[in-house]
């Protein structure tokens, strides 16, 4: 911030003290005679109910009026000219993003005879063809969610799937949880493309692209989710913009206090727990917290304010891994021969003291499961504070400030690392999150046509990726020559044994920020609504550490000859190599640590709403979107350019990292037609490009063990552990031996900006008072997708056979095959070279409907349903998921596939009902009761072998298919694992990306409250909540991996989960 240049500085505090605003709504429409002319210069008033504070404006030449910047509520509306009679309007709710048209016709007649209008505004949408739905006020506050996270209400919405990343909790299947912070998919777009706006200010956690953190369901007015072609305004990102409103004062004062309770003694246990003797995993959760809002000077000044704690230590979920048995500690190790009969390898007396020290860290086996003798409670501690503070200021009617600050500490501790393991106790993670979000925002109306909005705001985000393994690594005898505590990552490549260390990403901390500032000014001119917006971000992104900065160790039971290589003793030569001492491939990243990224990002945008007939409205805009190159700041940048090698900023022509995309312009066009002409049948569509601004998780930051300020050694023939009881060398020999990197990554020079195009075209329809039915199709076209594949692969299909043999030759030998392979690559000198490109592709369709009753009568419902096809060569990059990684570079077409997180059909309903006292008689009323369904089809995966090909010094490989995976299939497995053969070495298997589906998810949430009257205007509700209160089985993704129980489920979704609750509020 100290070195942003003076003018940008200037420019961002004027807006900051000029002019600003929130996320709100808006109110049209056009005032006639009762001859049906146009009227000018009425005089139209809208009251908030809550608040008493009343706003004016007139209408012109057209006879058009239009108030900005109303805040979501309900309204009051009155028209009113002299010799005609008056009219109001009650019962008009707006919601966040929500332009509601109400048109008035004025009669001939004295001022004191008002015509007073009852009938509520509209529901179908008749200004815009943008597709978007919000979750309101009593959806927020009493629909059961399992740890009361209020993105999980997002997935309630039509063409949105939970996102599919392998190290999400959820893994797959099932609900958006925590460290996802609101990784879903929508409408075909990556779950990394969502934009999060909170009180329009963007809360992005750039590093990953989703929530920054997670506001309490007390502070959320409600909050809308964008899911089809935005108006112009929005950008930044090609998929959903989830736009959410806190809660703000009124003219009286209210409060609450309230605490949610769970423990392990009221919960279902854990289907895998059960099933291997386990008792429940332990829960204890307490949630409590409190708000207060009112007003600090009458219809001028409001604030609200809220506090809210969360206790958390639970282990409901669990993890299937095989750990040795006490005979395999002592070297025992059972196998299978060449002719099928059952053996035992004794190398007891062949053991190394490190590799003993090493198995003395797993636990004892406490199951007999066939996906493993482990079960571990994937427990997690935490302690969540966070507070809001909101303030809104009416300085006149043309003047209205809001200034909002929240501050959250998340706490916490994952005993058991449940993102990528190991999953076994003695590593956790200690994952301290700190999280800063502030915006002031400011409206200033120059008149009844001229309206200006301004925003300026600070998102700041602090992550420690701390390592709770205090052990030195020199003391154990695995001395690595880094300061980071903790052994080294010991990983198992084929097994299913359970790792050790704590992951390579351990020991590295992260610090984001963002500030940002916006302008739009809004004209109105006949029956056009113009709006004219710029806006400019600051990103900063520090890291201290680095990856793998401890080294990683991996086994993968190919260097001992004692046990034949067949995929059934797959674990036991894993576990023979580790006896032995004889890891297959060491790396560690060595150099400077530490980096700080910068760079800037700038908008510009026009869009037009034109009334072009009573029945006909047309939005047609345009938005620019530039972004400049990351840097950093010491100049710590170095690339792989082909036909170059590495540059760096000192290079002869570096002109930054890639040249900066120019031509992103995102035109935006949509309509809405009112059929009838009576407010109840609307046909609306439109079309709209969208472009994502570079992440620098896709481009500079994966640069960044490139030489020569890092390097990333790895070795494919490691020194042996030591055969005594000194320590081993073998890292500390890679780190002395490190030359300038033979592992590279590289960002194309002319990369490009991700963008989408979106299609909507749907039919709304009101069925009754408060009921909505919308029926359309959505589609997406992504363009330019971020993936990676390896650029340097040997080229297996124009090895000759003397080079083949060559290879073969070597394969036994010390040296391995590198010095063979070397030549044979298209950059000898280097291993690996990926590149981290932009130009995958994606195609989403889909039919989607919505039922819809705003609350009223004591009821409130939306229920969805989505049918669809996702298709694309790339679901996301760097994810580590085998569905993602590119096969054959030279092929990759292959690529091209069902998405990952495809969901070809999808249900959900949410619903409170408020029980009518006449039901169950008047001494029985106040109950209510709450729930949410969701039932989905399951997604696809991959099955592939994780067998080390010295052909291609890779682990990862497809297999051979023939037969269908989805007839005969075994009892307890996903798959039929016996229609797949692992292909020869040197060769690609047959088969194809995410060719078979996973099981689908059934869930179902109730929740039951009775409220109870203590005084006038003071409530006390109590709750009983159930997440998956059928306890339903829903397994996660299977083990894909042939040599690893192919088809073996290790994991479930949570079980039923109960929780109970009290809120006082007055």
């Amino acid at each position: 911030m100290n070195r942003m240049p003076r003018a940008i500085l200037f420019t961002l505090l004027v807006a900051a003290l000029c002019l600003a605003d929130t996320p709100t709504a808006t109110l049209s429409g056009t005032v006639y005679d009762s001859s049906g002319g146009v009227m000018a210069g009425v005089t139209v008033m809208v009251r908030n109910i809550a608040t008493g504070v009343a706003r004016s404006t007139s209408t012109n030449q057209a006879g058009a009026y239009q108030m900005l910047g109303l805040q979501s509520g309900r309204y009051e509306l009155s028209a009113s000219q002299p010799q005609f009679s008056p009219v109001e309007r009650s019962d008009i709710t707006l919601q966040v993003g929500a332009d509601v048209r109400i048109d008035v016709t004025l009669s001939p007649g004295p001022a004191r005879e008002t015509l007073v209008i009852t009938q509520a505004a509209p529901l179908v949408q008749r200004e815009s063809g943008t597709a978007a739905t919000v979750v309101n006020e009593q959806a927020i506050q009493d629909l059961p969610t399992d740890g009361r996270q209020v993105q999980n209400l997002a997935l309630v919405v039509p063409g949105i799937d939970v996102g599919w990343n392998l190290s999400t909790a959820a893994n797959r299947y099932g609900k958006a949880r925590e460290n996802t912070e609101g990784a879903f998919s929508v409408n075909g777009a990556r779950s990394r493309s969502n934009d999060f706006l909170f009180d329009g200010m963007p809360m992005n956690l750039r590093q990953y692209s989703v929530m920054n953190f997670e506001p309490s369901n007390e502070v959320v007015q409600e909050f809308s989710v964008v899911s089809a072609v935005p108006a112009a305004e929005y950008g930044r990102t090609m998929g959903g913009q989830v736009n959410i409103v806190t809660r703000a004062g009124s003219s009286r004062l209210h409060g609450s206090a309230y605490e949610f309770f769970r423990n392990d003694v009221l919960n279902a246990n854990d289907t895998l727990s059960k099933r291997a003797g386990l008792p429940r995993g332990t829960v204890r959760h307490h949630q409590f917290g409190a708000t207060l809002s009112g007003s600090l000077w009458k219809q001028k000044h409001f604030f609200f304010v809220n506090t809210e704690l969360l206790r958390n230590l639970e282990g409901s979920e669990t993890r299937t891994v095989n750990v040795p048995t006490p005979d395999e500690r002592r070297g025992l190790i059972p196998y299978t021969d060449a002719a099928g009969d059952s053996r035992v390898l004794d190398l007891s007396t062949r053991i190394s003291a490190l590799s003993a020290r090493l198995t003395a860290l797993y636990p004892q086996p406490n199951a007999a499961l066939p996906a493993g003798n482990y079960n571990a409670a994937l427990a997690i501690g935490l302690n969540d504070y966070q507070y809001h503070v909101r303030t809104d200021h009416h300085f006149t009617e043309r003047d209205v400030m809001t200034l909002r600050t929240s501050w959250n500490l998340n706490d916490q501790t994952y005993i058991v690392d449940r993102f990528g393991g190991p999953y076994i106790p003695g590593f956790p993670l200690v994952n301290p999150e700190r999280t800063t979000n502030g915006t002031i925002g400011y409206l200033h109306s120059f008149g009844p046509q001229l309206v200006n909005e301004a925003r300026l705001g600070v998102n700041r985000y602090g992550n420690i990726l701390g390592n709770g393994d205090h052990r030195s690594a020199a003391e154990f005898g695995l001395p690595n020559g880094s300061s980071a505590n903790g052994i080294p990552t010991i990983a198992f490549a084929q097994g299913g044994l359970a790792g050790l260390g704590g992951l390579s990403w351990y020991n590295r901390d992260q610090n984001e920020l963002t500030v940002y500032a916006a302008d739009t000014l809004s004209l109105l001119r006949s029956s056009h609504s113009l709006k004219f917006g710029a806006e400019g971000s600051r990103y900063h992104f520090n890291t201290r550490g680095a990856e793998n900065q401890r080294g990683t160790l991996a086994f993968d039971g190919s260097r001992n000859d004692l046990i034949p290589k067949a995929s059934s003793n797959a674990e036991a030569n894993v576990l023979a190599d580790l006896l032995l001492g004889l890891p297959y491939q060491a790396s560690i990243t060595v150099g400077q640590f530490g980096r700080g990224y910068r760079e800037w990002a700038w908008a510009l945008f026009e869009q037009d709403s034109w009334r072009a007939t009573r029945r006909l409205t047309l939005n047609y805009g345009l938005r620019y979107e530039y972004n400049p190159p990351w840097t950093e700041v010491n100049r710590k940048l170095a690339n792989f350019v082909p036909g170059r090698g590495i540059v760096i900023p000192q290079s002869p022509c570096w002109h930054g990292l890639y040249t900066p995309d120019r031509n992103n312009f995102g035109p935006r066009l949509g309509f809405a037609y009112d059929v009838t002409g009576q407010s109840r049948t609307v046909l609306r569509g439109g079309f709209a490009i969208l472009y994502e601004t570079l992440l620098q998780a896709s481009t500079v930051q994966q640069v960044e063990n490139n030489p020569p300020f890092s390097a990333s050694a790895v070795t494919n023939a490691p020194t042996p552990f030591a055969s005594d009881s000194g320590p081993s060398r073998t890292l500390l020999d890679l780190r002395s031996n490190a030359q300038p990197s033979r592992s590279l990554a590289a960002i194309p020079p002319d990369l490009r900006n991700p963008y989408s195009a979106q299609f909507s075209l749907d039919l709304q329809q009101e069925l009754g008072p408060n009921w909505l039915i919308e029926v359309g199709y959505r589609g997406t076209r992504g363009v330019h997708l971020p993936f990676d594949y390896d650029i340097n692969q040997v080229p297996l299909g124009t090895l000759s056979q003397s080079q083949r043999e060559q290879i073969a030759a070597a394969v036994n030998t010390a040296s391995g095959t590198d010095a063979v392979l070397d030549p044979l690559r298209p950059f000898p000198g280097f291993n690996s070279i990926f590149l981290f490109e932009n130009a995958a592709t994606s195609t989403y369709h889909s039919l989607q409907a919505k039922l819809e009753r705003r609350f009223r009568s004591g009821l409130n419902l939306l229920a969805s349903f989505t049918w669809a096809k996702s298709i694309d060569d790339s679901s996301d990059f760097a994810s580590g998921d085998p569905s993602e990684r590119v096969l054959d570079n030279r092929n990759r077409r292959l690529e091209k596939a069902l998405s990952s997180f495809d969901v070809p059909r999808r249900f959900t309903a949410a619903f409170n009902y408020l029980l009518p006292a006449r039901v169950l008689k008047p001494m029985l009323g106040g109950w209510q009761v709450n729930g949410i369904v969701a039932v989905q089809s399951g997604q696809p995966f991959t099955p592939y072998t994780s067998q080390f090909d010295p052909y291609r010094i890779e682990s990862f490989n497809r297999l051979n298919l023939f037969g269908d995976p989805r007839h005969n299939v075994p009892a307890g497995l996903a798959y039929n694992p016996g229609v797949f053969n692992l292909p020869t070495l040197g060769t690609f298997g047959n088969s194809g990306r995410n060719i078979i589906r996973g099981d689908g998810y059934r869930s179902l949430d109730l929740s039951l409250f009775r409220t109870f009257s203590l005084r006038e205007a003071v409530h006390l509700q109590l709750r009983f909540e159930a997440a998956n209160a059928l306890n339903q089985v829903n397994y996660q993704g299977p083990v894909t991996d042939q040599s690893t129980h192919p088809g073996l489920f290790v994991a479930t979704a949570p079980p039923r989960l109960l929780q109970l609750g009290a809120k006082l509020s007055f």
